[in-house]
C-alpha cells in the first residue's frame, strides 16, 4: 500500500511539474510573439515605474497631450500617461484597476473623450491595445475581455478566445524568433521613455472652431453611462481621486453638449470636472500651428496643454514637489533628454508649418492662373491628384490644337465620349471608366505627412458631375470638364475648375 501512494504521489508531483513547465512555457511564447508596439510598451512602462504622483489614464487623445516630465520639470510632481490607442469607454476602469496593482497615486486623470459614442462591433484594436499588453493570467485581464466581450452583442464574429490566449492570433509571425528586439521584451518587462509620453512630428493647420459652447444636455450613449457609473463606482470604493477631463479638440455643440453631460455626471458623484475647450484663450492655443488633426494636438499644443492642466492639478490637489528630494535624480536626467527631444521635434514641426505655408501660396497661384498650359504644368506632378468628372460630349474636343490633343491623349479621351470619370496623377490616369460603363468610383488619398488618407467620391449619374471630398461637394458640376485638384502635402483642394474649348483653345472657369 504504501508503494502505491508513494507511486501516486511521485505521478502527482509530475503532473504538477509538467502543468507548471508548460504554463511557463506557454506564457513565455505568448510574450515572446506578442506585438512590441508603442501600446505594449507603454503599458509595461508603468510596472517599472516607482512613486508616482498621478497617473493619466486615456486613449490617444492622453499619448499625445500630457507630458509627465514637462510636469516634472516645473511642478516637481511625478506622472506617467497610461494610455493606449483607440481606448473604448469601458477600457479606462481597467487601466485604473490594472495601474492600482503596482502603483498608489494620490491623481488618476481620466480623459473623457472615449464616452461620447459607442459601437456594439468588437474592435479589435481598442481592446487589444490593452488586453494583449498585459500579463497573461491577470484577473485584470481577464476581467477586461470579459466585461468588453459581455457589453458587445456583435460578437458571433470575433475570435473571442484568441483574445484571452493572443498567442492564437500571433502564432504565425514566426520571423519574430529570430528577431533580437523581440527577444528582449520575453519577460513582459519594459521601460517606456518619457513616462508614456510619445512624440509625433506632425502638423496640420486647423480651425478653431467656433459656436459650440452651450449650456444644453446632450444624450450620453446608454452603455457610455454604465461604463462611467461602474468607473465611479470602483473609485468611490477604493477611495480613489480622479479629476476627469476633456483635451482641445476641434469641437462641435452636439459634442460639447454631451460633455455637459458627462460633466453633471461627475461632478453628482463629487469628483472634478475640466474642459480645456473651454479655456482656448487661457490655454493660448492656436489652431493654426498646435495640432497635427482635428483630434490631436502636435508638440506645441502638448506643451501648452500640460502647463494649463498642471496650474490647475497643482491648485486644486496636495501634489508634492519632489525636485529637492533624494531618489528622484532620474527624473530630472530624462527630463534632459526630453527636452533635447522636445528641441528636435518642434524644429520639425516648424519646418512642416513653414513648408505647408508655402504650399498654401502654390495652392493661391495655381487659382490665380488663367491660362490652361501654365495651370498643367503647376499641377502635373505627384504632389497633386485631379478628379475629373466630364459633363456632355467630348466632340468640341475635336480642335486640331496640339494642346487639346495632348490633354486628350493624357486623360485618355476619345471624340465620342460622354460623361467621362477620371483620376489622373502625374500624367498618369489612375482610373478610368472604360467606355462610359461606370458612373460611380470612390477611392482614398495618402498624405504622407501625418500618415492618413481621405477619401473621394466622383458620381456622374445622369451627367451631374458630382466630386465629393471628405464629404463635401467640390465640383462646379458644368458643362465640360470639371476638375477638383486635390493637394497631398495639405490635404486640401487646391483648386476646382470646369475645362472648355474654345476657338482660342482650352479655357479655364472658376
Amino acid at each position: 500500500m504504501e508503494t502505491i501512494w508513494k507511486s501516486r504521489i511521485k505521478n502527482i508531483i509530475l503532473c504538477v511539474l509538467f502543468l507548471c513547465l508548460f504554463v511557463k512555457t506557454f506564457t513565455f511564447l505568448t510574450y515572446l510573439f506578442r506585438d512590441t508596439d508603442t501600446d505594449r510598451l507603454r503599458i509595461l512602462g508603468l510596472k517599472q515605474e516607482k512613486n508616482l504622483d498621478m497617473i493619466y489614464v486615456g486613449s490617444s487623445s492622453s499619448i499625445c497631450y500630457w507630458q509627465p516630465l514637462k510636469a516634472w520639470n516645473d511642478c516637481g510632481f511625478t506622472s506617467y500617461t497610461f494610455a493606449t490607442n483607440s481606448l473604448q469607454a469601458d477600457g479606462s476602469e481597467y487601466y485604473i484597476r490594472e495601474a492600482m496593482r503596482t502603483q498608489d497615486p494620490t491623481l488618476f486623470v481620466v480623459e473623457l473623450r472615449s464616452y461620447v459614442a459607442w459601437s456594439d462591433e468588437v474592435y479589435d484594436l481598442g481592446l487589444r491595445n490593452g488586453s494583449d499588453s498585459m500579463s497573461l493570467f491577470s484577473p485584470v485581464r481577464w476581467g477586461y475581455i470579459y466585461d468588453y466581450m459581455q457589453k458587445r452583442t456583435n460578437t458571433e464574429e470575433a475570435d473571442v478566445g484568441s483574445f484571452y490566449f493572443d498567442i492564437a492570433k500571433y502564432h504565425n509571425e514566426t520571423q519574430r524568433l529570430g528577431d533580437e528586439e523581440q527577444w528582449k521584451y520575453s519577460n513582459n518587462k519594459a521601460v517606456f521613455p518619457n513616462k508614456g509620453w510619445e512624440w509625433f512630428e506632425q502638423y496640420d493647420c486647423m480651425e478653431e472652431p467656433e459656436g459650440f459652447l452651450t449650456d444644453e444636455r446632450g444624450e450620453v450613449p446608454v452603455k457610455c453611462r454604465e461604463a462611467l457609473e461602474s468607473l465611479l463606482m470602483y473609485c468611490d470604493e477604493k477611495q480613489i481621486e480622479v479629476l476627469f477631463v476633456v483635451s482641445p479638440k476641434v469641437l462641435d455643440k452636439e459634442e460639447q453638449s454631451i460633455y455637459n453631460s458627462l460633466k453633471d455626471i461627475v461632478e453628482g458623484r463629487g469628483y472634478q470636472y475640466l474642459n480645456a475647450n473651454e479655456h482656448y484663450e487661457e490655454m493660448e492655443l492656436d489652431f493654426s500651428k498646435d495640432f497635427f488633426n482635428g483630434n490631436h494636438t502636435n508638440c506645441f499644443g502638448a506643451e501648452k496643454y500640460t502647463r494649463f492642466l498642471e496650474d490647475y492639478i497643482v491648485e486644486h490637489y496636495n501634489m508634492p514637489d519632489h525636485s529637492k528630494e533624494q531618489g528622484f535624480a532620474q527624473w530630472s536626467e530624462e527630463y534632459k533628454r526630453f527636452a533635447e527631444e522636445e528641441k528636435t521635434c518642434k524644429e520639425a514641426v516648424v519646418k512642416m508649418q513653414e513648408d505647408y505655408a508655402e504650399r498654401l501660396k502654390t495652392a493661391e497661384a495655381i487659382r490665380q492662373t488663367d491660362d490652361f498650359a501654365q495651370w498643367y504644368m503647376m499641377i502635373d506632378d505627384a504632389s497633386y491628384t485631379l478628379l475629373l468628372a466630364q459633363k456632355g460630349a467630348a466632340g468640341g474636343w475635336r480642335a486640331e490644337s496640339a494642346e487639346t490633343k495632348k490633354v486628350m491623349d493624357i486623360w485618355e479621351f476619345s471624340d465620342d465620349s460622354q460623361d467621362n470619370i477620371r483620376v489622373v496623377c502625374d500624367s498618369e490616369v489612375v482610373f478610368s471608366n472604360a467606355e462610359g460603363k461606370e458612373t460611380v468610383y470612390e477611392g482614398n488619398i495618402d498624405r504622407p505627412l501625418w500618415q492618413l488618407t481621405w477619401s473621394y467620391a466622383i458620381d456622374n449619374t445622369d451627367g451631374k458631375a458630382s466630386v465629393m471630398v471628405s464629404g463635401e461637394e467640390c465640383s462646379r458640376g458644368e458643362e465640360g470638364v470639371n476638375i477638383v485638384v486635390l493637394d497631398h502635402e495639405t490635404g486640401r483642394v487646391a483648386d476646382s475648375v470646369t475645362v472648355r474649348v474654345t476657338k482660342d483653345g482650352l479655357a479655364l472657369e472658376r
